[in-house]
């Protein structure tokens, strides 16, 4: 009677400590450190990608110009200049050495928007002499690239180019889709949302021709319509915003289970999630002044989330050994 009863102890400690260390990884899991980034050469900061120790941003120079830079422990301005640009080369993200986003070439046929793919020093452009007119990549994983494109009818569409343009990446028109915007790749995976005949967004995940919708609980909704929307994806993860009930946009993370909602601290009118790379996120804040700022987002556990989790498995353990100790002869 006594070794089964100190089995059941031994049982009861493992169960305890296991449920200790899966609260202490969810803890973990869910709470970030934000720190702000901004551009000194400018205002109105905003991040818009991230691999690995670089991170793709924006700022606007005294001139109300919009510059574009790589930040990697520094502040760098990008010169890009692709082939054909008449004006600005604008990027809109990065994966590796890769850099993807669109130029304009004041093309009086009318189809003035080109997309380019750039690694290294060699520029690819998207969609030109093939019926894509107006191509805007938006996203990159490799040499994948994602984004939009106006066919010959004037409609919008989105698309996947792997070495040659794909254009069916078209959330089906049966659920009420207008138009689509694939907006991150990672693997096989695609992220991004529609807009449908209402003008309400609603995200999604597509792989190997399945959706699978995004709508954040949170998310201000009518009976059919919600407004959430997927900038970005991480094997698993998934980032985003959606529009709260007070009409500022609310930055979330979703792990495949769980919508986590993440807002800078300092975003009083709202945070905006536009990229992520393993568990690092990258966006901009508004702040009361209507300004924006750059900001990256890590896992760090709150230290009195530590203490609490610290002295309650303490308390546990304590139990369990008195409990233990009672049975024994």
């Amino acid at each position: 009677m006594k070794w089964c009863n100190v089995g059941f102890g031994k049982r009861v400690a493992i169960w305890v400590v296991l449920s200790w260390v899966t609260m202490m990884a969810q803890a973990i899991a869910q709470q970030y450190q934000f720190t702000t980034l901004d551009d000194p050469a400018g205002t109105g900061t905003q991040l818009i990608g991230i691999s690995g120790s670089e991170i793709l941003g924006s700022y606007v120079d005294g001139s109300d110009n919009t510059q574009t830079f790589l930040y990697s422990g520094t502040f760098n301005t990008l010169n890009l200049n692709a082939p054909g640009a008449v004006g600005a080369t604008i990027p809109t993200a990065i994966s590796g050495g890769n850099i993807v986003g669109y130029f304009d070439t004041n093309d009086p046929s009318g189809s003035r928007l080109r997309g380019f793919l750039l690694s290294g020093t060699t520029y690819t452009v998207l969609g030109q002499g093939e019926g894509f007119y107006d191509v805007q990549p938006f996203g990159v994983s490799g040499s994948n690239v994602v984004g939009t494109y106006t066919d010959t009818s004037g409609n919008d569409h989105g698309f996947l180019y792997n070495g040659f343009m794909d254009p069916h990446i078209d959330y089906s028109t049966q659920y009420g889709a207008n138009v689509t915007y694939p907006v991150a790749i990672s693997g096989s995976e695609i992220a991004g949302y529609y807009v449908d005949s209402l003008g309400y967004s609603q995200g999604f995940v597509y792989d190997a021709g399945n959706y699978t919708l995004l709508n954040d609980p949170l998310a201000v909704s009518g009976i059919y319509h919600t407004d959430t929307e997927a900038t970005g994806i991480s094997g698993s993860n998934v980032v985003g915003f959606y529009i709260g009930s007070d009409g500022n946009k609310n930055g979330f993370l979703y792990n495949g289970g769980n919508y986590i909602t993440l807002d800078d601290p300092l975003g009083v009118r709202g945070t905006i999630i536009t990229g992520i790379d393993g568990d690092d996120l990258v966006g901009y804040y508004i702040d009361g002044s209507g300004e924006d700022h750059g900001f990256m987002a890590s896992p760090v556990p709150e230290s009195a989330t530590w203490v609490s989790l610290i002295v309650g498995g303490g308390i546990m353990l304590l139990v369990i050994r008195r409990r233990v100790a009672i049975l024994l002869p």
